[in-house]
């Protein structure tokens, strides 16, 4: 019976020193009984390499600019929100959310989220509303009062009700008068305010400007206002609005905490002015001794509290030089009546820098606010926190990426080549970098290392070398 041969591999020992492994140049695949397919000869790569910049690095670049251009516009976008009137939030939530809800739904093509996403659908919300009749407490208009008190920036409070227990909400729906009021053009404007006039031998300014249709402290129909404001420049502006009493429905939530109660007042919707024409006023409201009705008391609330408010708005201040050259002014209130610029909070006066400047951006929009309404709050250092510390995270690890793509070219396709000299054994440092032993490769062959196989042979790495026998050698 033939006995056949086998073929055995000699594991190589490792080299300790810089020299290449000592191989056998004369021995060949093909001498040593090895077709051409059983290995494949892999000519050392070259020690100069190109960066094609159009790939990889311009990835890395092209999305750390993305990155950075989208925060910018997130950062414009919450901006212009600042300060505006909170009404709808159905569009402010969903277009705060687009990027992230087209992340999710990028990552779950790709990605299994159920389970991370299934334990939304727990979440907690407050209790039912329930209908409850209470009394809410408010001012009788039919009772004599007097006409000046005192005033303050708090709404009047009231007790929580029995059964309110920790907490409760109560939502109040009721007919309020509140003002409206629309710009005016800047040729009215101009003519409430002079550019001067000569008072004695000062030429005095006209900053600021309110004056109502009729005289009467009660029957008011509208006020127009007009002011010149001055920056830290001494740049001025000119702008004005007209202000009418409006019929409105209005609503407030009262909540309880802890005994502690906070009230949220808002308007719902602008109805119809309040007719406060002299003869309609004088028609309804009767004599003194006559009984009240209804309509009176309504008509005479309103026209009452329309007076009130435009008395804090009716006035004029100009503007005064204290010296010939002008360099240096005061502000110079008018007398009768005065504007009380410390309870309206519509401008800021300042005399040591000569300003005079509104304190909202849109006057008019301040004067139809009322107590607590709800504005957009931008706070700037919480975005740039987030964003800044991302950005310059991505920033630094793509740094390193293209220092690693600028010294070891960029990468290539996952051959079997590209997994040997990636997961080397340091033996095969010769032959990789092609720089030792010349043409050895020629007479090389890998071997797939099997930890324990041969405890004398050094299996740290993946593939190590073998050099096959000559054939009929023992």
């Amino acid at each position: 019976m033939d006995r056949h041969k086998e073929e055995h591999d000699d594991l190589l020992p490792p080299s300790g020193s810089n020299d290449g492994p000592s191989f056998p140049v004369s021995v060949t695949w093909s001498e040593a009984g090895y077709s051409s397919s059983s290995a494949t000869l892999v000519q050392s790569p070259s020690t100069t390499r190109r960066i094609r910049l159009g790939r990889t690095p311009g990835v890395i670049a092209g999305l750390l600019f993305g990155a950075a251009l989208t925060a910018v516009l997130h950062h414009v976008y919450l901006f212009i929100l600042r300060g505006r009137t909170v009404s709808g939030q159905f569009w402010i939530k969903n277009s705060s959310n687009a990027l992230s809800t087209l992340v999710q739904w990028l990552c779950m093509g790709h990605f299994a989220l159920v389970s991370i996403l299934a334990p939304n659908s727990l979440e907690v919300g407050s209790a039912s509303p329930k209908n409850t009749t209470i009394s809410v407490p408010t001012a009788l208009f039919n009772k004599p009062i007097n006409r000046i008190g005192c005033s303050s920036e708090t709404l009047m409070g009231w007790n929580a009700p029995a059964g309110c227990g920790t907490a409760c909400n109560y939502t109040i729906q009721y007919s309020a008068p509140a003002l409206r009021c629309t710009e005016l053009a800047i040729d009215e404007a101009n003519t409430m305010l002079p550019v001067s006039q000569e008072i004695g031998n000062i030429t005095v300014y006209t900053v600021y400007n309110a004056t109502t249709l009729y005289t009467d402290p009660v029957v008011t129909e509208y006020m127009s206002i007009a002011w010149r404001t001055y920056d830290t420049n001494g740049k001025s502006t000119i702008a004005g609005t007209r202000c009418s009493l409006y019929n409105t429905t209005q609503q407030s939530v009262v909540s309880f905490v802890n005994n502690t109660g906070m009230i949220s007042p808002s308007i719902i919707s602008y109805n119809s002015p309040v007719n406060t024409d002299p003869t309609t006023f004088f028609w309804k409201c009767p004599d003194p001794g006559e009984s009240s009705n209804a309509t009176s008391v309504s008509l005479y609330t309103y026209a009452l509290v329309g007076s009130w408010l435009f008395d804090q708005l009716e006035g004029a201040i100009i503007r005064e030089p204290a010296e010939s050259d002008g360099t240096l002014v005061y502000w110079l209130p008018g007398t009768d009546p005065s504007v009380n610029l410390a309870t309206n909070n519509l401008f800021s006066l300042n005399e040591t820098a000569g300003t005079f400047i509104p304190n909202s951006q849109n006057v008019s929009s301040a004067l139809e606010q009322i107590l607590d309404q709800l504005v957009w709050v931008y706070h700037v250092q919480r975005l740039w926190i987030i964003y800044a510390t991302a950005l310059a995270v991505t920033a630094a690890c793509g740094a390193v990426g293209l220092a690693c793509i600028l010294k070891n070219g960029e990468d290539r396709d996952l051959t079997f080549w590209d997994i040997v000299r990636a997961t080397r054994n340091s033996e095969l440092d010769a032959i990789v970098d092609g720089e030792k032993c010349g043409d050895a490769g020629e007479s090389t062959m890998l071997q797939y290392a099997v930890q324990g196989r041969d405890l004398e042979a050094n299996t740290s790495g993946v593939f190590i070398l073998a050099r096959p026998r000559r054939k009929g050698s023992n």
